[in-house]
């Protein structure tokens, strides 16, 4: 796997409702790299260097699965989680639902060797029916 910079890529959470996404890890010829004995992190926090972790996944407890022969992390939160998150204090706009929950990255392990294949910002859709 050859790594030089994350893969750039910004998404939503939907407040209590599945977050579900599949980022896929693919060589420079775009073959998928074979993440056979992998194990993945993904931590969202409010702001870079923030020591406050607002979701934290992995592969060694279930919540992160990966595909080994097909190069994919597949991340999978359930609604009741979803659902207790909030917009850090000072970051909800007026009269907005969405707004910026954090930053995160996604870092693979293989061969011992650390990768930080993905990373990006995080938005929370607030849910108005509870």
């Amino acid at each position: 796997m050859n790594c030089d910079y994350a893969t750039k890529f910004d998404d939503v959470i939907v407040q209590g409702a599945v977050w579900e996404r599949v980022f896929f890890i693919t060589n420079p010829d775009d073959s998928p790299v074979n993440l056979r004995g992998a194990s993945a992190r993904l931590q969202i926090r409010p702001y870079l260097g923030s020591p406050n972790v607002l979701l934290d996944l992995d592969s060694a407890n279930g919540s992160l699965v990966i595909g080994s022969v097909a190069g994919s992390v597949t991340c999978s939160v359930l609604g009741a989680t979803t659902a207790g998150l909030k917009w850090p204090p000072g970051l909800r706009a007026q009269g907005t639902r969405i707004s910026q929950l954090g930053v995160y990255d996604l870092i693979v392990t293989l061969d011992a060797k650390p990768y930080r294949v993905y990373e990006g910002r995080i938005d929370l859709s607030l849910s108005v029916t509870r």
